[in-house]
């Protein structure tokens, strides 16, 4: 990257609500899962963009930045972020209508990239399979997350876009469990200035489509 390029680092805005990598019961760990992609222990959990608030802190943060390099386009910023604030908490209010009615429905995730959405919405993800995208699940964890399904009556396994199926169909050999997919990035969703928003909202419809049957 040139010398002359701007760089904002969004993680360390003010008042962002940052929350640690989980190690508790539900994604324990075990064996070399637990290495790589900013899982180290005692830090934070990188997909803070999953939460509206956050995404609203951070539009204000951008907008307070670029205003102060280029501050002759200030009009123009305040403009653009009040008009996505406005929208993101519209969309907030839609989606906590929305997901009302499987809160409380047990499900699994491929990997630990949820919580930020899980808790604004007050979800039940109860484990992933992975705790590293980048490396399969030791066969411990295979029998852990098999055992998690039958327990804890789990109505969904969610698997993401970018990655094969194979290791789902493995956990999810032998038993009747829905498969949905999630994909924390938008992976195939269109760039430009509705992306978040139709990210969260495909979150949100993907949930409810499997843990409604």
């Amino acid at each position: 990257m040139p010398d002359d390029v701007n760089v904002i680092k969004v993680s360390t805005f003010k008042n962002l609500n940052l929350l640690p990598v989980r190690e508790d019961v539900n994604w324990e760990e075990d064996g070399h899962d637990h290495h790589g992609h900013g899982h180290d222990h005692g830090s934070n959990d990188i997909h803070f963009w999953l939460d509206p608030n956050n995404a609203i802190k951070i539009i204000k943060g951008i907008t307070q930045k670029l205003s102060s390099i280029y501050p002759e386009n200030i009009s123009a910023y305040k403009t653009n972020a009040k008009q996505i604030i406005q929208k993101i908490v519209t969309l907030d209010s839609s989606l906590k209508a929305n997901l009302e009615s499987i809160k409380n429905k047990p499900y699994i995730v491929f990997h630990d990239a949820y919580q930020y959405f899980e808790k604004a919405y007050n979800l039940n993800a109860i484990g992933s399979i992975l705790l590293d995208p980048e490396l399969p699940p030791s066969p411990q964890r295979i029998i852990k997350i098999r055992t998690k399904i039958e327990n804890l009556k789990a109505h969904c396994v969610f698997k993401e876009p970018q990655f094969k199926a194979k290791i789902i169909n493995t956990v999810i050999e032998g038993s009747e469990i829905k498969v949905g997919i999630l994909d924390p990035l938008g992976a195939n969703i269109e760039p430009g200035p509705e992306m978040y928003l139709n990210l969260l909202n495909d979150l949100s419809k993907n949930l409810t489509g499997c843990l409604s049957l």
